[in-house]
């Protein structure tokens, strides 16, 4: 079965607000682009504490391998890069707040739902 390209979503709020359309591509893209930014703000913070990835692997007991995928986004698995994270000493919180506002996901979603208005 394939995934539809739009989906449309009923809203059924008191005052009758009208059905919402999803774009799957756009979100999916969305997800992709947000994902590979997670990865390149860890980088940035193991980079600005002095860590190579093999420092890392050995606090986390991984390969170097594993945390290149983590770097490079290869890697979708939250708790991983909260793991990741906690080892850099940072909240993970703070990685998806840097990560949302480098590709600008924020604006994004704003403006793809309407919430500014």
């Amino acid at each position: 079965m394939t995934t539809p390209a739009v989906m449309e979503i009923e809203v059924s709020d008191e005052d009758g607000s009208p059905s919402i359309e999803l774009d799957i591509a756009a979100l999916e893209a969305d997800a992709d682009s947000y994902i590979k930014a997670v990865g390149e703000q860890l980088q940035r913070a193991r980079s600005k504490r002095r860590l190579n990835q093999a420092d890392i692997a050995r606090m986390l007991g991984r390969s170097r391998g594993w945390v290149g995928h983590m770097e490079r986004g290869e890697n979708k698995d939250h708790h991983s890069a909260k793991l990741y994270a906690s080892a850099l000493g940072i909240e993970m919180a703070v990685i998806v707040a840097m990560a949302e506002h480098q590709i600008g996901l924020d604006e994004k979603m704003r403006e793809r739902f309407n919430l500014d208005s």
